[in-house]
């Protein structure tokens, strides 16, 4: 089965980290994707340049779409679907390592199940070398249990999802809404149809950085979260009780400790 993957870096990603995840892909993969497409969201640094250049030199189905300006996740993954030239589409992050089997069990999935749109997979999280894990995201698997996780918190990792073009393109595609770009892609591809899936294997580490805990709380969060909320209530995913628990949810997540973030995110979240 040919497929595509799909790519952003930006100027603040470490060469290094590009390095690495461009070569779980490209290099050490079971199943060597069709074609690659790395979107330049904006000016980058020179090293990036490097590896992007020495990349395309190695792989000729290795392609870049340069932004003129940084513009955001969304939108630069949005103009890098209209490169894709194939029906599945896998999504990557530029810091991020995918497991040498991750393309190849991806795709038996999806030819043993043909009428699924979307399927991703768990995450291991590391800090500082793929060895030093510190957290494990579990998923639910079938649609209905997707579905029901959705009311509460985002039920697939980007990072690990291939889904079909066509299938994201009649949700709309990716929109801005910060944060929580991903989520409100699955759950506007749960209201024009779609069938998700996640496989119960870890099939890509992903990087956290320390300071993630600090990311995670502001008022633009909030405010992200009423936009996906009121749109999964007018869909009738969620009632309005399950809206009042997810802002009451939020707002308290967003301004506590530091320290009582990191206790609920590897106790609670990442269970």
């Amino acid at each position: 089965m040919k497929f595509s993957v799909l790519m952003s870096v930006y100027e603040k990603e470490k060469p290094e980290f590009l390095r690495e995840s461009l070569e779980s892909i490209l290099v050490n993969q079971t199943m060597i994707p069709t074609e690659v497409v790395l979107v330049e969201d904006g000016p980058l640094n020179q090293g990036l340049y490097s590896i992007l250049e020495e990349f395309k030199s190695r792989f000729s189905f290795f392609k870049t779409i340069a932004l003129e300006k940084n513009s955001g996740l969304g939108i630069a993954l949005n103009e890098g679907l209209k490169h894709c030239n194939y029906e599945w589409i896998a999504r990557m992050d530029s810091d991020d390592v995918a497991i040498n089997t991750r393309f190849e069990k991806q795709v038996n999935f999806i030819k043993q199940n043909p009428n699924i749109d979307i399927v991703g997979a768990e995450i291991d999280e590391f800090l500082n070398s793929t060895s030093e894990i510190v957290s494990h995201k579990n998923v639910p698997t079938q649609h209905d249990e997707i579905l029901k996780m959705a009311r509460r918190r985002n039920p697939m990792c980007h990072m690990t999802v291939m889904f079909k073009k066509k299938s994201v393109e009649r949700a709309g595609g990716y929109q801005t809404l910060p944060y929580v770009e991903d989520y409100f892609l699955w759950v506007r591809m749960i209201a024009s149809g779609s069938k998700l899936a996640n496989i119960d294997e870890t099939l890509v580490l992903a990087r956290v950085g320390n300071g993630m805990f600090n990311r995670r709380g502001n008022r633009e969060q909030i405010n992200s979260w009423t936009i996906l909320n009121e749109f999964m209530l007018a869909q009738g995913i969620v009632t309005p009780l399950d809206v009042f628990i997810n802002q009451i949810y939020i707002r308290v997540f967003v301004y506590m400790p530091t320290w009582i973030k990191k206790l609920i995110y590897g106790k609670i979240l990442r269970k």
